[in-house]
């Protein structure tokens, strides 16, 4: 039976994570881990104070769970070098999916630490789901965004076998002539000239697309291609939208080179902006 692990910080943002939690559960017959972590950089009898605090409400959710849903439940409070770290090291990579809840956003400390999802993501073991909506029911309608790479490819495969994912619906988008992309050839055009070399990139994208889901073997799709200037994220949103999709899915590449390191991934964008749930694998 597959496990599916709840990072919560028994917060009312993590309820949604608790929910979405047991519909999947419930949906791949697996069963559910609920992990709470601690920073171990504070005085000793604060930790065991959180420690003991956090596993009685564990202990009372996780009994709730399998009284009322059915769902066979464990949790487990874990502490490390961050809340990150405790929680990552509680996720066997045997596991299907982690599941949280969207975090606060704190600007100044953000910058420096980066969030708790952000860091789990970039730590993850196995598919990372960031739960944004009250969920209301299973997803029925994914939209996978590729970069058409090898590595996304077998990211693309896994998709399809997942349990969670596999029996969904599914849209396979790519981005072409983004303002990642192409930051410098878009602005200096004239509107024509950009229409142009956008229809031309549209153009190569859709057969290069093609080819990938071909390739992919991953069954019945339906293909997108988003020719645009406006930030990825943006273009993956707005084509999440429009197809009706209440899931995204990506798959970030490796960051490389100053320019990452100074602007915000795509990824994570989508975790702080994406109006729908965004899935990381």
């Amino acid at each position: 039976m597959d496990t599916i692990v709840i990072a919560t910080d028994l917060s009312s943002r993590a309820e949604r994570a608790h929910r979405m939690g047991v519909l999947l559960a419930r949906q791949a017959g697996a069963r559910l881990r609920f992990v709470y972590g601690i920073d171990n950089d504070q005085p000793a009898n604060l930790v065991k104070a959180q420690s003991d605090q956090a596993w009685i409400s564990l202990q009372r959710l996780a009994d709730t769970v399998e009284r009322f849903d059915g769902i066979d439940c464990s949790a487990e409070v874990a502490t490390g070098d961050g809340i990150a770290e405790a929680i990552t090291a509680c996720v066997p990579s045997s596991a299907s999916l982690l599941i949280l809840g969207s975090h606060r956003r704190r600007p100044v400390r953000d910058l420096f630490l980066g969030g708790t999802p952000e860091r789990l993501v970039a730590q993850r073991r196995v598919p990372v789901l960031v739960v944004r909506q009250p969920p209301v029911e299973a997803y029925r309608r994914m939209l996978f965004a590729t970069d058409l790479s090898d590595a996304s490819m077998a990211v693309a495969r896994r998709i399809a076998d997942h349990p969670v994912t596999g029996p969904l619906a599914k849209i396979v988008l790519t981005v072409a002539g983004s303002l990642e992309q192409s930051p410098v050839a878009a602005n200096r055009m004239s509107d024509p000239a950009r229409e142009e070399w956008l229809a031309g990139m549209a153009a190569r994208a859709e057969a290069a697309l093609e080819r990938f889901i071909e390739r992919a073997r991953i069954g019945v799709v339906t293909p997108r291609v988003e020719a645009t200037t406006q930030p990825t994220a943006a273009a993956i949103v707005e084509a999440a939208r429009h197809e009706g999709a209440d899931l995204i899915a990506v798959s970030p590449s490796e960051a490389q080179g100053l320019e990452s390191f100074l602007r915000e991934s795509v990824t994570v964008q989508l975790l702080n902006s994406a109006p729908m749930d965004v899935m990381v694998l």
